[in-house]
């Protein structure tokens, strides 16, 4: 993706340092970062935020603070995609 559109901007995060390191474009940045805690990000700094696969992994209290951070770094009207496995 980074390399079809490299006027764009793309950031990682991940609790652990499970990133690619080779052959990256230089519109990727990665973050080592816990959700639970407030993102290294402006407010309104994104227009699209998508986060995978997490939803086994919280308790509905620190659901609501997260989505709370998801929703802090999306600008307006950007949007927020959260994909999860069925269950």
């Amino acid at each position: 993706l980074a390399r079809m559109y490299p006027n764009n901007e793309y950031y990682g995060v991940d609790v652990t340092p499970l990133f690619p390191t080779d052959n990256l474009p230089g519109n990727i940045r990665f973050f080592i970062v816990n959700v639970l805690y407030d993102l290294p990000f402006e407010t309104f700094t994104f227009d699209f935020v998508h986060q995978r696969l997490l939803v086994r992994d919280f308790n509905t209290k620190q659901w609501k603070n997260i989505i709370g951070e998801l929703a802090r770094v999306t600008r307006p009207y950007g949007f927020i995609e959260i994909m999860e496995m069925d269950l």
